[in-house]
C-alpha cells in the first residue's frame, strides 16, 4: 500500500450505533469524531449495526418492529456522513460466550469486503468495543488493514481488571492486535496498558469541544429558560445525559430532594433519553418533585448548548466515565460543576479550582456540594470562569483534529 502524504485519508468507522435521523440524540461522538477527520483531511465512512436479542421480544415491541423493517444490509446518508450497516440477530446465549465474535465475523465479513472494493478504506477506526470490534478487526486483518482501536470508558472500566472475564478476552485481543490503542483519557491509558501489559502503543487523545457552539450567551440562556418556564430569579441544576443507574440518576435525586426542601428556588432539568420513564417518575412523586424537575428526554446535539446556557448548576454524579463530553461542554460554557471524582473526570476538573469533586454514589456529598454553590454566587462565577479558560487551553475541537489525522498518518505505510 502506497499512499500519497497529500491525498485524503480513507477511514472507515466502526461503531455499535451509528448516528440516525430517528435517534439524533444518540452516537453523538461518533459523529463528531467523524467530522473532525474530514475537516482534518478524511474521507469517513461508517459502519454499524441493528441489533435485537432475546431481551428485546421481551421488553420492547416498538424495537422488534424497527428491527425486522430494517433492510439485512442498509445505507443511508446523515448531515453528510455517510452510514453502512447490518441488521444482526444476536442469539441468547451465544451472545455472552466466545462464539459470538465468530458468530459476527460470519455476519459482517463479506460486506465489509464489498465495502473495502467500494471505499477501498486505508484504515479501521474501531470507534466501539466488543465482538462487533473484533469481528471487524479481523476482517482489517484479512485484507490487510491497519486499524486503530478505542478506549473510550465504560466497557474498558468494567473489565479492565477482570482478565477471567470473556469482555476481558475480547478487548485484550483488540487490543493486542492494533496499530495503535487511542485513549480519550489519561485514565484510561494506564487501564490499557495493564490489559495490554504494555504491549502496544497507546495514545490519549479526545476529540474536544467546539468552543464557538458551546460558549456563554445570554440570548440562549433567556430563551430556553423562557422554553422551560424558569424564572430569571430561580437556580436550575441540569444533568446531561443518559438517565440510567450507572450515571448516579438515584444519588441525584436524592441529593436534589433535600436540596429543594431548604433552596425553593432550585429546580432540575434532566436532560438526556431514558430507556424506561416509569421509574423515575414515580421517584419524582414520592418524593413530591414533580413540580421540581423537568425531563426533558433526549435532544439534538445541537440543542445541548442552549440547556447548558439556561443553566446556573451543572452536576454529573457518574459511577464511571472516560472523559464525558457532557463536562467538558458545560466547562466551556463557563458553568459551576459538581461532578464525581472517577474516571477521566480529574482530567477536566480540577477540585476547588475547576470544579468540585466528590465521591461516586454518595448522595450527602453531593448534597453538600451543591448547596455549598448554592449558596456562593461569587465561588460559581470563580469556578466557571476558570473552568472554560481551562477547556479552552487544551480540548479545543478545530485543534485536535489534525492532531488525530496525523497520528494515523504516522501509522499507515508509506504514509508518514
Amino acid at each position: 500500500m502506497t499512499i500519497e502524504n497529500n491525498r485524503r485519508l480513507k477511514i472507515l468507522m466502526i461503531a455499535l450505533t451509528g448516528p440516525s435521523p430517528e435517534r439524533p440524540h444518540q452516537a453523538v461522538f461518533i459523529r463528531r469524531w467523524a467530522e473532525q477527520l474530514f475537516e482534518a483531511g478524511c474521507d469517513v465512512r461508517v459502519f454499524t449495526r441493528r441489533h435485537i436479542t432475546l431481551g428485546t421480544y421481551l421488553t420492547s415491541l416498538s424495537r422488534i418492529q424497527e428491527y425486522y423493517a430494517t433492510p439485512l444490509h442498509f445505507h443511508y446518508d446523515w448531515n453528510g456522513i455517510t452510514v453502512d450497516g447490518i441488521r444482526l440477530h444476536l442469539r441468547f446465549p451465544l451472545n455472552y460466550s466466545k462464539s459470538a465474535v465468530d458468530l459476527t465475523y460470519s455476519a459482517i465479513r463479506e460486506p465489509l469486503r464489498q465495502l473495502y472494493r467500494e471505499f477501498a478504506f486505508d484504515l479501521m477506526y474501531m470507534a466501539t468495543w466488543g465482538d462487533f470490534s473484533l469481528a471487524a478487526a479481523r476482517v482489517a486483518k484479512a485484507l490487510g488493514v491497519p486499524y486503530v482501536a478505542t478506549a473510550i470508558g465504560g466497557y474498558e472500566n468494567r473489565y479492565y481488571n477482570k482478565p477471567d472475564s470473556l469482555p476481558y478476552r475480547i478487548q485484550r485481543e483488540l487490543y493486542l492486535g492494533s496499530d495503535l490503542v487511542q485513549c480519550v483519557s489519561k485514565d484510561l491509558e494506564r487501564k490499557i496498558r495493564i490489559m495490554t501489559d504494555g504491549r502496544v502503543p497507546t495514545w490519549t487523545w479526545e476529540s474536544g469541544v467546539d468552543l464557538e457552539q458551546f460558549a456563554p450567551s445570554v440570548e440562549r440562556r433567556q430563551r430556553r429558560r423562557a422554553e422551560l418556564g424558569i424564572a430569571e430569579d430561580q437556580i436550575l441544576v441540569t444533568f446531561v445525559g443518559r438517565l440510567v443507574k450507572e450515571k448516579g440518576i438515584d444519588e441525584l435525586l436524592n441529593a436534589f430532594g433535600a436540596l429543594a426542601k431548604e433552596e425553593p428556588r432550585t429546580k432540575l432539568a434532566l436532560v438526556g433519553h431514558a430507556h424506561k420513564e416509569g421509574p423515575i417518575r414515580r421517584k419524582l412523586g414520592a418524593k413530591g418533585l414533580e413540580e421540581r424537575v423537568v425531563m426533558v428526554g433526549g435532544v439534538p446535539a445541537k440543542e445541548i448548548p442552549g440547556y447548558l446556557n439556561a443553566t446556573d448548576l451543572f452536576v454529573f454524579p457518574s459511577w464511571n466515565e472516560g472523559l464525558p463530553n457532557a463536562v467538558k461542554e458545560a466547562s466551556a460554557c463557563a458553568l459551576p460543576i459538581v461532578a464525581t471524582n472517577v474516571g477521566g473526570i480529574p482530567e477536566i476538573i480540577e477540585d476547588g479550582v475547576t470544579g468540585l469533586l466528590v465521591p461516586p454514589r454518595n448522595a450527602d456529598a453531593l448534597f453538600e456540594a451543591m448547596r455549598r454553590l448554592v449558596a456562593d454566587v461569587d465561588l460559581c462565577s470563580k469556578l466557571g470562569t476558570a473552568a472554560r479558560e481551562a477547556v479552552s487551553k487544551g480540548w479545543d475541537y478545530h485543534k485536535n483534529g489534525p492532531l488525530l489525522v496525523e497520528k494515523i498518518r504516522g501509522i499507515i505505510p508509506h504514509c508518514s
